[in-house]
């Protein structure tokens, strides 16, 4: 499991913002993106090999009982998969998923993980083998 502090910002937060606002965002949660896969290789919890055809589960662990949608949380998920692949040029070893397109990632879900007001959190779930038809 890849656990990364902090919930991302919905589209109703950043929805307006300037290139150069939303690009910085972006960097930042891929600096916590790379510390999260660090502190899972040394947990144990991912042996540092990309996965094949994968089944991805993301649950979202709020700071409040506030009333979200599932919808936005599911807009945030591009920031978050962008986060388990490398960027053009990087060396795929460091990350979990090869790319994040329907021939790595069989099945995507997402979960309500319940309320930690000290460590609100988004914990990635990756599991070998997605059940969902590859493309060719």
């Amino acid at each position: 499991m890849i656990v990364v502090p902090g919930i991302p910002p919905t589209p109703n937060r950043y929805l307006g913002r300037s290139y150069q606002a939303m690009r910085k965002w972006r960097q930042e949660w891929r600096v916590k993106g790379a510390l999260a896969r660090l502190a899972a290789r040394r947990a144990g919890d991912w042996d540092g090999l990309p996965f094949g055809n994968c089944t991805v589960t993301v649950r979202f662990v709020y700071p409040d009982r506030r009333r979200r949608d599932p919808d936005n949380a599911a807009a945030s998920l591009k920031t978050l998969l962008d986060m388990l692949r490398p960027l053009p040029g990087e060396d795929a070893g460091a990350y979990p998923l090869p790319d994040d397109d329907w021939g790595h990632i069989g099945r995507l879900t997402i979960e309500y993980g319940g309320v930690d007001p000290r460590h609100p959190r988004v914990e990635i779930l990756i599991a070998e083998g997605g059940d969902g038809d590859r493309p060719d």
